[in-house]
């Protein structure tokens, strides 16, 4: 019954955001999970994820399913095509409260685990418009008029957070010309606009030490703008995003830390997932946390505590009952108080 179902939700999920790959056992009783792209970070953490539980839960199997974003997996969450999902907060937060690019709050939505992974807001701009225009931080730029913004694409919620960056700075762009000014496309092409001079700011969440931005900065010198803690703030709220930094030298051209917003990446669960196998999960990924740091660098400094986290990070969906029993029998959340008469 549940390889039927998800057949479908696949098919729609291929024609509406393109190739969905799925690598599932003859089992009809395993747990599916979907992860990102096809060779990209989070199918590489999927695929991982998969190989730890596997090797350490006799009882468990995790079949990785290829999916294009964490809308997509949000939305194949909610509909019960898949027991488990990779997905960024602040798009769980999205879906729940049927926020763009969302239509609909979306129902059914658990987590497991937050599995750190932030990807930092990237505001980049090249260095010789920085240096002429005179700006300094990000909020320089509502002073500023004239200049065209890039952002990821529509059908996601980075461009929704980049379009928040410019309505939270007021940055005033008359309606007659936002088609020319507001440019959405994937990060490869924009980062090609900047350098060419397309646009004059881009704001994307990407990944740190991406080799597309590195690759981008050896063409042309660039600046990243560093956030006011007002704009901070008003993000976090905005879109359940948490203050970050891009690090001294996560790029040759950044030399001090730059103040910003990410989005952790959350190990999501369908709400109606047997408890039992969810507690299994769980366990499978606490208990084996070593293994669980091997499957890629982004993952060698997590922490039991930042598993565990998700508990009480602000817009996170609620957490599977399976979770929350493995977190309460190991102490790391409360036990609900008794009720009384």
């Amino acid at each position: 019954m549940r390889r039927q179902r998800l057949a479908p939700l696949l098919a729609a999920a291929l024609l509406a955001a393109g190739p969905v790959l799925t690598s599932l056992p003859a089992m009809a009783d395993v747990l599916t999970l979907a992860g990102g792209r096809e060779g990209g970070l989070w199918s590489r953490i999927g695929l991982g994820l998969a190989q730890a539980v596997g090797s350490s839960a006799e009882d468990l199997t995790l079949a990785y399913v290829a999916s294009p974003d964490g809308v997509i997996n949000a939305k194949l969450l909610s509909q019960g095509g898949i027991d488990l999902a990779l997905a960024q907060r602040a798009e769980l937060a999205a879906a729940s409260s049927g926020s763009a690019p969302f239509e609909t709050p979306l129902g059914g939505l658990t987590a497991v685990a937050s599995l750190g992974m932030a990807a930092p807001l990237h505001i980049l701009m090249r260095r010789s418009t920085v240096e002429a225009l005179e700006i300094e931080t990000a909020g320089d730029l509502a002073q500023t008029s004239g200049l065209t913004y890039g952002m990821m694409p529509r059908d996601g919620l980075s461009a929704e957070i980049g379009l928040g960056v410019i309505e939270e700075l007021a940055i005033v762009i008359p309606e007659t010309e936002r088609q020319a000014r507001l440019v959405f496309a994937g990060l490869r092409s924009q980062l090609t606009r900047l350098r060419l001079g397309d646009i004059d700011v881009l704001l994307a969440p990407i990944q740190l030490g991406h080799a597309a931005v590195a690759e981008a900065a050896e063409a042309q010198q660039l600046t990243a703008l560093a956030m006011e803690e007002p704009l901070r703030e008003a993000l976090a709220l905005r879109f359940a995003l948490v203050p970050s930094t891009i690090p001294t030298n996560a790029y040759a051209f950044v030399d001090a830390p730059t103040a910003t917003v990410a989005s952790d990446l959350v190990l999501a669960a369908k709400a109606d997932s047997d408890p039992e196998q969810i507690e299994a999960l769980t366990r499978s990924l606490f208990e084996n946390l070593n293994q669980l740091r091997a499957v890629h660098p982004r993952l060698s400094g997590l922490t039991v505590q930042q598993l565990a986290s998700i508990a009480r990070a602000e817009g996170a969906p609620p957490l599977h009952p399976g979770a929350e029993a493995y977190l309460m029998a190991r102490g790391l959340i409360p036990e609900p108080p008794e009720a009384t008469n």
